[in-house]
């Protein structure tokens, strides 16, 4: 769960950007003005608006083409470069990630986002010391950088360092006590300790700001059942349920579950 988009959980802001997409389309001119923008210059017209638009919304492919025009007119443009790699590593093409983020780096070889993007893109091509040695770039340009911090856990997580993946999560935290993802990812990392008491307080707080996540649902099921408590694992197992019927982790959790509360109660008699 490697974090480098935003994703817009708001439906009425949804709903906004779909008018601005609407709306540029029409009348996006031809002419570009240029105004500052995110470290670079950033055109200043309804098609910046589009682009963003579509990447918010998650329509990566469509947003590749609008990063295409702006660099069809400038080629070293590295916030337009920066964002099609992300883009591109959305759509886990991330050799064609690389190529762009190498690019952006080229121009500004201090670009905070181009340097933990390409730690993403090293992550997904399986090379997690090199995505570390990025996302440390990136933290030595900005100490505060929330992603590279929650990517460098995450990273750190897989390779079986689990103390020093909390130690991100809880630098990440410190700076965004509701970044849901290292919320959630600290209390996974938690349970792998063992530690189910400590996993369910943080997936408690994923779900204080998502109730309908159903991988915290069902992670916090999988605690419960760790604490022995099944009959309550269930009713997260079916909350998770309730949103995706399909969802095998919970499924698979409910399944472990039914049959452990039936030993109990076999023993217990």
């Amino acid at each position: 769960m490697m974090d480098d988009s935003w994703v817009i959980n708001s439906f009425s802001f949804k709903l906004t950007i779909v008018c601005i997409i609407a709306i540029g389309l029409v009348v996006a001119p031809k002419v570009f003005v240029q105004i500052k923008g995110e470290n670079n210059v950033m055109f200043g017209n309804p098609t910046v608006l589009v682009r963003e638009a579509l990447y918010n919304l998650g329509n990566y492919s469509q947003a590749i083409q609008y990063y295409d025009k702006a660099l069809a007119i400038d080629p070293h443009y590295s916030y337009a470069l920066t964002n099609k790699g992300i883009a591109l590593e959305n759509l886990e093409n991330y050799t064609g990630a690389l190529r762009y983020l190498d690019k952006a780096l080229s121009i500004d070889p201090h670009y905070v986002k181009a340097l933990n993007g390409k730690g993403v893109a090293l992550y997904g091509l399986g090379n997690y010391a090199g995505a570390i040695e990025y996302y440390d770039k990136a933290l030595a340009m900005d100490p505060h950088y929330v992603k590279a911090l929650y990517n460098k856990g995450w990273t750190l997580g897989v390779l079986g360092n689990y103390a020093g993946a909390i130690e991100y999560y809880d630098k990440a935290l410190a700076i965004d006590p509701h970044y849901v993802n290292a919320l959630y990812n600290k209390g996974w990392t938690l349970a792998g300790l063992g530690n189910y008491a400590g996993a369910i307080e943080y997936y408690d707080k994923a779900l204080a700001i998502d109730p309908r996540d159903k991988f915290a649902l069902t992670d916090k099921g999988v605690a419960l059942d760790g604490l022995g408590n099944h009959a309550e694992a269930i009713q997260y197992y079916d909350k998770a349920l309730a949103i995706d019927p399909h969802f095998v982790l919970a499924l698979n959790g409910k399944s472990w579950a039914l049959y452990k509360l039936r030993l109990q109660i076999t023993i217990n008699h």
